[in-house]
């Protein structure tokens, strides 16, 4: 595994950090009633919590994406850049949307993700769709 590939999972662990606070965030402010160390399965935590998981994801990768030009919190720790596939421009503000959007999908697909990064040389569905590619960053 290439370097700028083991850096690309400990910026999705941090990534997924960073989201799993503010999912923690939302919930308090939702419910009155929730408490992470609260382990019951409840009508809460099974069907509200992975809509707020979801809702968070995006607005985190938007957000991310259009303001950091592509480079999330994890990406910036890691020092490593989204790139255009064909050359090393940043990509356009409708390519950093779609790879926004479809890199919540990556997360709902997770088995799939992994072992299509794992067995594809760090081939990710949402690089695929919206013409890009992550690379070291030394400009940092």
């Amino acid at each position: 595994m290439s370097g700028v590939n083991k850096k690309r999972i400990i910026a999705f662990i941090l990534d997924m950090l960073v989201i799993a606070a503010l999912v923690n965030v939302c919930c308090f402010a939702v419910s009155e009633n929730y408490s992470p160390s609260d382990l019951r399965i409840t009508y809460f935590s099974s069907l509200l919590l992975p809509g707020i998981f979801m809702i968070v994801k995006v607005f985190y990768n938007l957000l991310f994406d259009l303001v950091f030009e592509g480079q999330t919190l994890g990406k910036l720790a890691s020092s490593i850049l989204v790139v255009e596939s064909g050359n090393d421009d940043i990509p356009g503000l409708r390519n950093r949307i779609i790879r926004s959007m479809t890199k919540t999908l990556s997360v709902v697909l997770l088995p799939i993700s992994v072992f299509l990064f794992l067995s594809g040389r760090g081939f990710t569905i949402h690089e695929k769709i919206s013409n890009s590619r992550t690379i070291q960053n030394n400009f940092y």
